[in-house]
């Protein structure tokens, strides 16, 4: 059984300003996510209850519900800007973005668009 990918508001927003190659390989790697959640190169993020996979200088951010089969993908960005965000930092902020969020679709909604 597949998993469920789901953005938050910041990272779908993120995601359509992609220039659209860089897209193309992202919306993979979020295919990717729905049958492994947790593939190989996935770390775990530091202090915060959530994953990262790289993609090229992009970075992907999210959190998996393994009971509920779902991953949230909270956080799409350039390596050099997406570990400065100042949520990461404080990881009561970060359970803000791990909690129940605002979510805005699917992949496929996404790729609709």
């Amino acid at each position: 059984m597949s998993y469920h990918v789901e953005f938050e508001t910041r990272a779908r927003k993120e995601f359509l300003e992609l220039p659209q190659g860089i897209a193309h390989r992202l919306a993979r790697a979020f295919d990717d996510l729905k049958e492994n959640p947790r593939p190989p190169g996935a770390k775990k993020l530091f202090g915060a209850d959530g994953y990262r996979i790289r993609k090229g200088d992009y970075r992907i951010l999210y959190t998996v519900d393994d009971k509920k089969r779902l991953v949230r993908v909270c956080l799409i960005g350039h390596r050099r800007e997406v570990y400065r965000r100042e949520w990461l930092l404080h990881d009561k902020h970060m359970a803000k973005y791990m909690g129940e969020p605002s979510l805005v679709g699917s992949c496929q909604d996404i790729a609709e668009d």
